[in-house]
């Protein structure tokens, strides 16, 4: 098969549906070298190719339109569109966190109303450790929900799946995301031990892991390596419309926030006003998270589109260096949980226990009253 016919026969079976990996595997099970594979891919990533005969010899360029990242607003408009289209699932799946919480505080203020009454009344009984250990669980259990709605979010925008299908789908592969997660949040560690400019890095390339592992139905190593793939030269191109979202964003909560204080003077009640920042939060999480999901989705697409649908450099890209960076991490966290260990054991002899638990004990107390 010539370059030509070569290139058009990815061509053909990307519009058929069929993924770079499969297309990339029947090219090797008929012969194909990977040198050849890997240049045809980049080939029509790069826009440009060179056509070559059946003797072998150049015939001549063949221009392959090049597919360019859209404005930032661009972006913006097709992400209200997406997100007006499929408003009713987006907001089915994302209501589930809410209530979630909620029902989390209400179980946790049973836990905690003893300590929370004793800290109230002056009283020294109060089992700091306890309370951190019941927060400890609050948080894991938090966790664990936050990652099912959170998968089932993205199968809702990247698959198009109705509300009980994206928490099936969800549910299936729910370990396997966490273990995609669990790594990559030591490869980040272990990199953010090295004055902390790797590990930025890190956390760069790998922004569009959950979307790849949704999309693709890459796991382990593979998601973030195809992340980094994807991101390489378009990186300033990424950022720069995920800046212009994030002040959009700034600027929509500071003027709801800046609300927020004027109704709070007006009434003068503290408990009003914790009650309205909660709500806020609550509308936030509804409504803006599924709109920041479709954003990242339609930005992820548009650079993959942009790649020719195939991530650069990841046959290159080596599995040591991450190795490293995890086992680092590793024990970085090993560290970070016998640190608090020793903090929760010791605690009551550091001294001034309010002032290490003022924060806290605030927080406990706006879950204890939140219901």
């Amino acid at each position: 098969m010539p370059q030509a016919e070569l290139l058009q026969y990815i061509q053909e079976q990307r519009a058929e549906g069929v993924s770079d990996e499969s297309i990339a595997d029947a090219l090797k099970t008929a012969g194909w070298e990977l040198d050849d594979i890997q240049n045809a891919f980049a080939s029509l990533a790069s826009g440009v190719t060179k056509e070559t005969s059946s003797e072998g010899s150049d015939t001549g360029p063949v221009a392959i339109q090049p597919i360019e990242l859209k404005s930032f607003t661009t972006l913006l408009s097709e992400s209200v569109s997406f997100y007006k289209e499929h408003f009713a699932t987006l907001i089915g799946v994302a209501v589930v966190q809410p209530l979630i919480t909620f029902m989390i505080g209400y179980g946790s203020s049973s836990l905690l109303a003893d300590q929370v009454n004793a800290y109230a009344a002056g009283s020294a009984n109060v089992d700091w450790g306890y309370v951190m250990m019941v927060v400890m669980g609050i948080a894991l259990v938090s966790a664990f929900f936050q990652g099912i709605v959170t998968l089932a979010l993205m199968n809702a925008v990247v698959k198009k799946t109705s509300v009980v299908d994206s928490f099936q789908m969800s549910l299936s592969r729910y370990f396997s995301f966490i273990w995609m997660s669990v790594l990559m949040s030591l490869i980040i560690l272990g990199g953010s031990l090295f004055f902390l400019i790797p590990g930025f890095m890190l956390s760069a390339w790998f922004a569009f892991s959950p979307l790849i592992f949704v999309d693709e139905g890459r796991s382990d190593l593979a998601v973030l390596k195809a992340s980094r793939g994807y991101i390489k030269n378009a990186f300033m191109a990424v950022y720069t419309r995920y800046f212009l979202f994030g002040i959009l964003v700034f600027a929509v909560l500071f003027g709801a926030s800046f609300l927020l204080e004027m109704g709070a003077a007006l009434v003068s009640n503290p408990e009003i006003t914790r009650y309205l920042e909660e709500i806020l939060n609550a509308l936030y999480s509804i409504f803006g998270a599924p709109f920041f999901m479709v954003f990242s989705y339609l930005l992820y697409k548009n650079v993959k589109e942009s790649k020719g649908g195939h991530p650069i450099g990841t046959e290159e890209d080596g599995n040591a260096k991450y190795t490293i960076f995890a086992i680092i991490g590793i024990f970085a966290a090993i560290a970070l949980i016998g640190g608090f260990y020793s903090l929760l054991v010791n605690f009551p002899d550091i001294g001034d226990i309010e002032q290490y638990t003022s924060g806290l004990y605030h927080l406990i107390e706006s879950i204890a009253t939140f219901v």
